[in-house]
């Protein structure tokens, strides 16, 4: 159930601009949770909000956005499908974006457009998909909060299990998980390791169309059946988790080229985003920080690919540079 305590604190931030405005982004998930308690975490919000209002304006131009807040809130679509909303306000305009994107609850004031507000409070859980083979087995997990739990277990249909790496079994073994993947990949958009013995890694690499979708092969001294073996041998791949967030990117831009589904650079990315629904936009933390009179074209980007049940990430700079810093994956 959602509650005020369940809630993370709000961050709040105040920036300076030349006219009073504000930004909200905060979770909203009419099909998870009861419309009773969303309102009575909105209304903790809001007084948050109206707080950092009161401190950072005159109290005139603080009244008339609370006002603005107020009734926007009151407005909001209970009927939804999505997981969080993003609230800009100005003296002058006002914009809702419902959103398919976790984030962390965040409230500042000075905040012309939402964009930025979205991509740096998306929140990240720390989790990942591994997928441990066998010679006549492939076993897919999800971990969460240090917790794996198998989601799927592939058998070779047919063949002979003894020398398996390179005969129909595993063949057909493999063929079989890339089925599987195919769902669940775009499903779960999570880092992908692939672990088991070289002699098996090596014939994966070779024969899966998703090779180039792990963020990393594991090898194994042999295939590993416990969950808790299978932890300690992930354990130091999982430390730097911004670097493998970054590997993981990485890897679904490649997938994008190698099907021919991404655009690169500002101008293809316009082009793209601006005419479709939903779709993977991945920019550089850097590219944020807009020279004054812009023309705003990457904060419009943004809140498309938000608002349309798309997805942002942002990447370190330079991390990037093979595609012009900023791509846009479409149907995906």
């Amino acid at each position: 159930m959602l509650t005020v305590n369940t809630l993370q604190p709000a961050i709040l931030e105040q920036k300076t601009l030349s006219y009073p405005s504000l930004c909200l982004v905060t979770t909203f998930n009419p099909k998870m949770y009861a419309e009773a308690a969303i309102k009575k975490s909105l209304k903790y919000l809001f007084l948050e909000a109206e707080r950092l209002l009161l401190k950072s304006y005159e109290v005139a131009d603080a009244v008339l956005l609370m006002e603005k807040l107020r009734k926007l809130l009151s407005r909001l679509n209970y009927h939804t499908l999505t997981q969080s909303i993003a609230v800009s306000i100005s003296a002058t305009a006002e914009k809702i974006m419902y959103m398919n994107m976790p984030v962390k609850q965040h409230v500042s004031t000075g905040c012309p457009s939402p964009a930025e507000s979205i991509v740096h409070n998306k929140l990240h859980r720390r989790q990942f998909l591994v997928l441990a083979l066998a010679e006549t087995q492939g076993r897919l997990y999800s971990s969460d909060k240090g917790v794996l739990t198998r989601v799927m277990t592939s058998t070779p249909e047919a063949g002979t299990v003894k020398g398996a790496a390179n005969g129909i079994a595993f063949n057909n073994l493999i063929s079989q998980l890339d089925q599987s993947l195919d769902i669940l990949l775009p499903a779960y958009r999570l880092p992908l390791f692939i672990c088991g013995p070289e002699k098996l890694l090596g014939p994966f690499r070779l024969l899966s169309r998703h090779f180039l979708s792990a963020t990393a092969y594991i090898p194994a001294s042999h295939p590993v059946q416990l969950e808790t073996d299978l932890a300690l041998l992930l354990l130091p791949y999982i430390t730097d988790w911004k670097k493998l967030r970054e590997t993981a990117l990485l890897n679904e831009l490649a997938q994008a080229t190698l099907h021919g589904n991404i655009s690169t650079g500002l101008d293809a990315v316009w082009q793209n985003a601006m005419h479709r629904r939903g779709g993977l936009l991945v920019l550089e933390r850097n590219c944020l920080a807009q020279p004054p009179g812009s023309d705003k074209k990457l904060e419009k980007i943004i809140e498309q690919v938000a608002a349309h049940g798309g997805d942002v990430e942002l990447a370190g700079k330079g991390v990037l540079s093979n595609f012009q810093h900023i791509a846009f994956i479409h149907n995906y």
